[in-house]
């Protein structure tokens, strides 16, 4: 899956497409209703385990098995959005959504 900007990649999530990238080892998904995305490192290895779990427990998405952990990227109309040394979710996908690899989960 590519993209064409930042945007793209940041409606895509907003949208409920949780993405990881098998080569990074990134899974990123919508965090809440004001538009904050959460991100987990996940290895090969646990994404095989969080698959396997899916599929016995009739779970749709892999962020519904995770616990703390991750990193929150909050939208900057968010409350809890903090503009000192903090990326919002749109910058974050600035960093990352020209690099190749990304799949739909």
């Amino acid at each position: 899956m590519r993209f064409d900007s930042a945007e793209d990649m940041l409606t895509t999530i907003q949208q409920g497409k949780d993405l990881y990238n098998p080569q990074l080892g990134l899974y990123v998904f919508l965090y809440s209703e004001a538009g904050s995305i959460a991100v987990y490192y996940i290895g090969t290895e646990r994404a095989n385990l969080l698959s396997d779990e899916c599929k016995a427990g009739n779970v749709k998405y892999w962020s519904e098995l995770l616990g703390p952990g991750g990193a929150i990227y909050d939208d900057p109309s968010c409350e809890f959005y903090d503009s000192d040394g903090c990326i919002s979710n749109r910058e974050w996908c600035e960093e990352y959504f020209s690099l190749e690899g990304w799949n739909h989960k």
